[in-house]
C-alpha cells in the first residue's frame, strides 16, 4: 500500500490499515472521504468537484470535469483571462497559485489513494490480456495464450512496421486495464 504523508492519524470512521497514513494536518473535507484507507468513486468525484468549486469561488474560469478516455479519472481545465494591458505571466501565476491551494485543500490526499483503489485487479488485467491475445490470434498474429499485456506489447513491437497496422484494434480493446501507476502512484504510460 502507498503511504500518504508521515504522521499516522486515526480516521473518524475507522482505523486506517497498516501502511496507509494520512498527514496529521489533512483537511477535514478530504479525511471524511477516506474510509478505512480507501476512496470510492463518489468520494473521488466529490474531491474533484470541490476543487473545481473552490477555483470558481476564487474567480477562475473552469470547465466542467470530463471523464478520461478510460472513465477512471476526471479532468478539467481552467483558463486565464488577462485584462487589457495586464501582465499575462502574473495572471498565469495567480491562477496556478489558486489551483495549488484548491488542490491541496480538496484533492491532494484523495488522488493517490484513488489511483491505487481504481486500478484493475491482477485477475482483470490477465482477462484483458487473454482477450487481447485472442483478438490478435483471430487477426492472424502469432501470439501464444496466457501472456501478460507487457509480453504481448513486447511481441507486437517486434513486428515489422507493415504488420503493425492490424494490431491497434486489439490493443485498444482493454486500454483502461493496462494503466499501471508509476513510483509516485500516478498513471504511467498509457494512462489518462
Amino acid at each position: 500500500m502507498q503511504e500518504i504523508g508521515t504522521a499516522a492519524k486515526e480516521h473518524p470512521k475507522g482505523t486506517l490499515p497498516p501502511g496507509v497514513t494520512l498527514p496529521a494536518d489533512v483537511p477535514a473535507q478530504q479525511a471524511e472521504l477516506v474510509v478505512d484507507g480507501h476512496v470510492d468513486r463518489a468520494g473521488y468525484e466529490r474531491a474533484v468537484n470541490a476543487t473545481v468549486a473552490c477555483l470558481r469561488g476564487r474567480g477562475v474560469t473552469v470547465a466542467d470535469p470530463e471523464p478520461s478516455s478510460d472513465g477512471r479519472f476526471l479532468h478539467f481545465s481552467y483558463s486565464v483571462v488577462t485584462p487589457a494591458g495586464g501582465d499575462r505571466a502574473a495572471a498565469d501565476a495567480d491562477a496556478q497559485q489558486k489551483y495549488a491551494e484548491c488542490y491541496l485543500q480538496n484533492q491532494s490526499v484523495i488522488d493517490p489513494i484513488w489511483v491505487r483503489d481504481s486500478m484493475p485487479s491482477e485477475e482483470q488485467r490477465q482477462h484483458a490480456a487473454n482477450d487481447t491475445g485472442r483478438c490478435l490470434r483471430d487477426s492472424g498474429y502469432d501470439i501464444p495464450d496466457g501472456l501478460s499485456i507487457q509480453e504481448i506489447q513486447s511481441r507486437v513491437l517486434q513486428l515489422s512496421p507493415e504488420k503493425l497496422d492490424g494490431t491497434a484494434r486489439c490493443l485498444m480493446l482493454h486500454q483502461d486495464v493496462f494503466v499501471v501507476p508509476d513510483e509516485t502512484g500516478q498513471p504511467a504510460s498509457g494512462g489518462p
